[in-house]
């Protein structure tokens, strides 16, 4: 027996189309998260643009939210550095 600590640190941007389902970006962060060896139990956060507060899809997720453009622009830096670096 062992015990598996997965601390969450991961944040999950999320962006969709007017109308998409639920289970649609359940599945597809699911999958994402699983083809990086990634364990859904890290996961701090799912993020995305206010604009987008009253799409089901995204405010329906755990931990979900929301930033104003400006908020994402002053991370864009941060966010692209980390990026670059996998």
């Amino acid at each position: 027996r062992a015990i598996i600590h997965h601390p969450q640190v991961l944040a999950i941007g999320v962006g969709c189309e007017r109308g998409t389902t639920a289970a649609e970006v359940k599945t597809l962060i699911a999958e994402t998260l699983r083809s990086h060896g990634l364990s859904p139990h890290a996961v701090a956060c799912h993020a995305s643009i206010d604009a987008k507060q009253d799409e089901p899809a995204i405010a329906s997720l755990p931990q979900a939210r929301f930033f104003t453009a400006e908020e994402l622009r002053r991370e864009t830096g941060r966010i692209c550095s980390s990026a670059m670096r996998r």
